[in-house]
C-alpha cells in the first residue's frame, strides 16, 4: 500500500486451502485477529437498492451460517481488505462455491478485478456482547470515559496493539468510535461482564430517546478497529505551535445527510450551539475524524432544522448532537453507513492564518518599541513578539468550551 498508515494483510500458513491472515503495519504484525472462514466469489452484477457502502449480499443458507460475527473480505492478491455487513438475498446465487454479490465500492477498495480468482472471507476478533449496560458515573462523564468490566478489559483492551475501537448496536448498526485511553477499568469485585455509558453514547447507539431499543436485543459489543493497528497520530511542530496559540476544542457529532445544496460542496452543517462550543464562526475550516483518515471542510450552521429533519426522516431529530455531512465528504471518511459519530475540531491553522494579518501592527510596534526605545537584542525582540501574539490571540482561545 501506498500509504504507510495503511494496514494491510499478509497471509500465511496455508492448511485446509485456507491461508491465516495476519494484519501488519510496517515490520510489526498481530495474529488472531482475522480467522480465515471461506473462500468466496464475488457474483459479476453489483448489488442495488442498499443504503450501506459496505454491504454484501449472500444467500438465505449462507446468511443463516454465518450471522452473528462481524466479517472482513481479503484480496489474496493484494493484501487489501474491506469490513463488510452480511444481508440475505435470495437473487443471490447457490450453486457451487460460496457467492457474494456487492457494492461496486467494495470491489474498488479491494482492487478486484474481474479476471482473478476468488476472495477469503474473514471473521474479525470481538468482544461478548454487553447485556447489562449501566449508567456512566458522573466522575467519568466529563472526559467522555466508557467503563467496563475488568475480565473483558483485559481480554480485549489491555495489551491490544489497536489504538481505536468501535462500540456498536449489533441491532441497528449505531456506532461511535472512542479511543483506548478513554475506555477505563473498573476493580474485579464481580464477575458479570458489564459496560457503562453516558446519555450521549446511549443516544448515539439508540438506547434512549423516542427511538431507543432494548439494549439486550441490540446486543452491544465493542470491536478493535483494523485501521488503528499500532497507529500513533502525527502532528507537526507548527500544528503544535498553532494549538497552544488558537486552542484546540472537540466534539463527537453523529453523522447525518446533510442540507440538499450542500451535496456538492466541502460544506458541514452543524448547530449555532455546537459551533459555539468548538469556538468557529460561519465558513470557518474544521477537521473531521472518523478512526485513522481525516478531512478538511468548511462549517454552516443548521439554520434550518425542518428541513434537517425532512432530509434525514427520524434520525434527524436531535441536531444539537448530529452533522450533516456530504456523501463524497464521507465517502472519504470511509463512512459506509449514516449511523455513526465523527470526531470534529476547529481548525487552528486556518484559525491562526485567518487571524495573523491583525497580529502585523503589533508585531511592528513590538519589535520597533524593543529595538529603539529598549535597545534589546533580537532574541528578546522574538521573544516579547511571541508573548504578544499569545496575548493577542487569548480571545481566539476563549471562544471555545475547553
Amino acid at each position: 500500500m501506498k500509504n504507510k498508515r495503511d494496514v494491510y494483510v499478509r497471509l500465511e500458513n496455508r492448511e485446509n486451502n485456507l491461508p491465516v491472515p495476519i494484519l501488519c503495519r510496517k515490520s510489526k504484525e498481530a495474529g488472531g485477529v482475522l480467522q480465515g472462514v471461506d473462500w468466496v466469489v464475488l457474483d459479476s452484477r453489483n448489488a442495488t437498492g442498499v443504503y450501506q457502502l459496505n454491504m454484501a449480499l449472500v444467500s438465505p443458507a449462507d446468511y443463516e451460517r454465518l450471522q452473528g460475527k462481524d466479517y472482513a473480505l481479503v484480496n489474496p492478491e493484494n493484501g487489501r481488505y474491506d469490513r463488510i455487513i452480511l444481508k440475505a438475498d435470495a437473487k443471490v446465487p447457490t450453486d457451487g462455491d460460496m457467492t457474494l454479490r456487492t457494492v461496486a465500492g467494495i470491489k474498488k477498495r479491494l482492487g478486484y478485478r474481474k479476471e482473478q480468482g476468488p476472495l477469503l472471507l474473514c471473521a474479525m476478533e470481538r468482544s461478548v456482547g454487553f447485556a447489562d449496560i449501566r449508567r456512566q458515573s458522573l466522575e467519568n462523564v466529563r472526559d467522555d470515559n466508557l467503563v467496563m468490566s475488568a475480565g473483558v478489559y483485559d481480554s480485549l483492551v489491555k495489551d491490544s496493539p489497536f489504538t481505536l475501537f468501535d462500540v456498536v448496536n449489533g441491532l441497528t448498526g449505531d456506532s461511535f468510535c472512542i479511543h483506548k485511553e478513554h475506555i477505563i477499568r473498573t476493580e474485579p469485585s464481580e464477575d458479570k461482564e458489564f459496560l457503562q455509558l453516558n446519555r450521549k453514547h446511549r443516544i448515539f447507539l439508540k438506547l434512549e430517546g423516542d427511538q431507543s431499543v432494548d439494549a439486550k436485543e441490540a446486543g452491544i459489543y465493542l470491536r478493535p478497529e483494523l485501521s488503528s493497528l499500532y497507529y500513533k497520530r502525527r502532528c507537526n511542530l507548527w500544528n503544535l505551535l498553532t494549538k497552544l496559540f488558537v486552542g484546540k476544542s472537540a466534539l463527537s457529532l453523529m453523522c447525518r445527510r446533510p442540507f440538499e445544496c450542500d451535496e456538492s460542496s466541502d460544506i458541514v452543517r452543524i448547530s449555532g450551539s455546537n459551533m459555539k462550543l468548538l469556538g468557529v464562526e460561519e465558513i470557518d475550516s474544521v477537521i473531521l475524524r472518523y478512526h485513522t483518515r481525516t478531512v478538511k471542510c468548511r462549517v454552516l450552521e443548521m439554520d434550518d432544522r425542518d428541513e434537517f429533519a425532512t432530509m434525514n426522516g427520524e434520525n434527524g431529530l436531535m441536531p444539537d448532537l448530529s452533522i450533516g455531512i456530504p456523501a463524497h465528504i464521507r465517502n472519504k471518511l470511509g463512512i459506509t453507513y449514516v449511523d455513526c459519530a465523527v470526531k470534529v475540531e476547529r481548525d487552528t491553522d486556518f484559525l491562526f492564518a485567518k487571524s495573523l494579518p491583525e497580529q502585523i501592527i503589533p508585531l511592528l510596534l513590538t519589535f520597533t518599541t524593543s529595538g529603539l526605545v529598549l535597545n534589546m537584542n533580537i532574541a528578546f525582540e522574538i521573544f516579547f513578539a511571541i508573548v504578544v501574539v499569545y496575548l493577542n490571540f487569548s480571545s481566539k482561545r476563549h471562544m471555545r468550551s475547553s
